[in-house]
C-alpha cells in the first residue's frame, strides 16, 4: 500500500504545481478537467509507476515533411508556439495555443486540440529553447552562462521565480540540439516543397 501512497502523492504534487501555475499567472482552471486529470495520474502511476504522459491520447496528423525532418510532437507545438507570435505580436498562453492548434487542424484521436493543461508544461522550456537558440545560432556551442543571464535579463525564471541557471539550461542542451537540427530541416525540407 505504501508504494500506491507515495505513487498518488507524486501526482498530487505534479497537479499541485500545475494549480501553482495557474495562481502565479493569474488563469482560471477548470476544476472538473483538473480532477480528471489528476485522478487519472494516480491511477496510471498506481499500474505503471511512471507519471501519466499528457500526449498519451493526443496524436497529430502526420506530415510529410516533418516525418523526414524528425520534428516530434513537442517540436510541433514550438514551431506553432513560435508563429502563433510572429502572427500576434504576443506568447500564447495554454489556452492560447491550444485554440491556434485547433484553428491549425491540428489535433488528436478526440478531434480536439492539445489540452491547454497538456501545453502549459511546455511554454517555460519553449521560453529557455528560444533564448539557447539565438546563442546558438552564433555559436556551435553557446555559452550556458550567457543563456542563463539572458533568461534573467528576459524576466525568464523558474517556478517561484528561482532563476535560471547554466545546470538548468544543460539538462535540457542535448534535447535543445536535436529540436535545432529537427527544426532546421523542417525548414528547408518546407522552403523545397514550397518551389
Amino acid at each position: 500500500m505504501r508504494r500506491y501512497e507515495q505513487r498518488i502523492t507524486e501526482a498530487a504534487r505534479t497537479t499541485a504545481g500545475r494549480w501553482d501555475g495557474y495562481a502565479r499567472t493569474g488563469q482560471t482552471l477548470d476544476i472538473g478537467q483538473e480532477m480528471r486529470c489528476f485522478a487519472l495520474d494516480g491511477i496510471w502511476r498506481s499500474l505503471t509507476g511512471h507519471p501519466l504522459d499528457g500526449l498519451a491520447d493526443e496524436q497529430i496528423p502526420p506530415h510529410p515533411a516533418a516525418e523526414a525532418s524528425g520534428l516530434t510532437t513537442v517540436d510541433r507545438y514550438y514551431l506553432a508556439w513560435v508563429e502563433y507570435q510572429q502572427q500576434r505580436g504576443a506568447e500564447p498562453n495554454g489556452d492560447d495555443l491550444s485554440k491556434y492548434l485547433g484553428e491549425k487542424g491540428v489535433v488528436g484521436r478526440n478531434g480536439r486540440a492539445a489540452a491547454a493543461s497538456t501545453l502549459r508544461r511546455y511554454l517555460l522550456p519553449f521560453r529557455i529553447y528560444s533564448v539557447w537558440a539565438e546563442h546558438r545560432a552564433r555559436s556551435e556551442q553557446p555559452s550556458l552562462k550567457a543563456v542563463a543571464e539572458a533568461c534573467a535579463a528576459r524576466g525568464i525564471t523558474l517556478q517561484y521565480n528561482e532563476p535560471i541557471t547554466a545546470a538548468t539550461i544543460a539538462e535540457h542542451t542535448a534535447d535543445f540540439e536535436r529540436r535545432w537540427h529537427a527544426v532546421i530541416r523542417h525548414r528547408a525540407d518546407a522552403a523545397a516543397q514550397s518551389r
